[in-house]
């Protein structure tokens, strides 16, 4: 009798073997679109890409549980840091030093910091 771990295994493996086939097929279409010069062609190629990597990213998170508290910090973080950035040079005159010098400030100290402070990466 299969135990349903093995199963699960066997499902996700087939699930990866057609991500990957997608893949292929869609880097043969960018490449068809890119070389017939066809717009159309290169949005569908890079629609059918961001769908991929959404799909992936899915599946990475699901199989290796990589949602932890402290990857959550980062990731508001970091969203907020491009939110920033967006923001900054869109809407203000400020100069580029100054951007990128609070972009960074948001989005690589503050989650050093609050990791830190909040205690996730230690051991006890």
């Amino acid at each position: 009798m299969v135990n349903s771990e093995t199963t699960f295994a066997r499902r996700v493996s087939r699930w990866v073997l057609w991500l990957g086939i997608a893949y292929i097929i869609t880097g043969f279409g960018l490449l068809v679109s890119i070389l017939t010069g066809s717009l159309d062609l290169i949005v569908a190629a890079l629609g059918s890409i961001l769908l991929l990597v959404v799909f992936s990213l899915g599946t990475v998170v699901y199989r290796e549980g990589l949602v932890t508290p402290e990857n959550k910090v980062i990731a508001v973080c970091v969203l907020a840091a491009m939110g920033l950035l967006f923001g900054l040079t869109t809407y203000t005159r400020l100069p580029d030093e100054l951007i990128f010098g609070a972009v960074f400030v948001v989005g690589v100290i503050v989650p050093h910091l609050a990791a830190n402070r909040l205690g996730y990466g230690t051991q006890p």
